[in-house]
């Protein structure tokens, strides 16, 4: 929930929220581990967060999540739980503040505040956490992660590239086979069932054919495939008129027409 943020930034309170939105604008994040009563927290937004070469690229760059792991408000019922550590403890988690605390043990294996992460909206980790540093080592710090932000966004929009191009190849190859395979074939021979003999079919420059056969039902059948060789959709599309089903092919539209 965006509301008493630091400097007047926009930030979230909540993780999963503040992740939506980080994958919705596509746009790294800076998770900030805090407290209501961490000096050090203060300190770092008052002198670091406040200096002109930082608070545009908090503003503009990021989307801020705040986690206060000190927050005593408490979670509602179907959100608490118990974590168990490995030495075996139960710790009963009811707040908010408890929940966070344990996020960050869980994730980044700390407990002390500030603590500040660089993920991008997949939760890839752009750098190495840091806590109370100076201006100049935070800056660096931001574009460093921002740097590697854009490196992997790169290589990510390649894969697309890459994906979509062999899927486009792919097509491009179907289709070619797809039309060549449609192609009469003017040459070679047929194997074709219940002739009674040998048929021959000659093609003239202008693509006309000519029918040599000893009997004359040998003569229609040659006649057929050649026919059906060259016209084949034409004849598909009458078979359908005659019995009325064309609006199998081309839809509702043509229920009528079928009628």
């Amino acid at each position: 929930t965006k509301s008493d943020c630091p400097l007047g930034l926009d930030c979230y309170k909540d993780f999963e929220e503040g992740l939506a939105y980080a994958q919705k604008v596509n746009k790294p994040i800076l998770l900030d581990f805090t407290g209501w009563a961490c000096v050090n927290c203060r300190k770092m937004e008052e002198n670091v967060w406040s200096d002109s070469s930082i608070y545009p690229i908090l503003k503009e760059e990021y989307v801020l999540i705040s986690l206060y792991v000190d927050d005593r408000k408490e979670l509602p019922d179907d959100e608490k739980f118990d974590f168990e550590y490995d030495s075996g403890r139960i710790k009963e988690i009811e707040t908010i503040g408890q929940k966070w605390g344990t996020f960050q043990t869980i994730n980044f294996n700390a407990a002390s505040q500030p603590y500040y992460v660089l993920l991008s909206p997949n939760l890839e980790i752009l750098n190495d956490a840091v806590q109370y540093v100076d201006i100049e080592e935070y800056e660096r710090w931001l574009k460093s992660g921002l740097e590697k932000y854009q490196l992997t966004m790169n290589k990510k929009l390649k894969k697309e590239l890459l994906v979509v191009a062999s899927i486009l190849l792919i097509v491009c190859i179907g289709v070619f086979i797809f039309i060549n395979s449609l192609k009469p074939d003017y040459g070679g021979e047929k194997d074709l069932p219940n002739l009674n003999k040998e048929v021959n079919v000659y093609f003239d420059t202008y693509g006309i054919p000519h029918i040599y056969a000893d009997e004359q039902e040998d003569a229609f059948r040659a006649l057929g495939y050649v026919h059906a060789q060259d016209r084949l959709w034409q004849m598909e599309l009458l078979r359908r008129v005659a019995k009325g089903k064309l609006s199998e092919v081309f839809g509702k539209d043509l229920l009528e027409t079928d009628k």
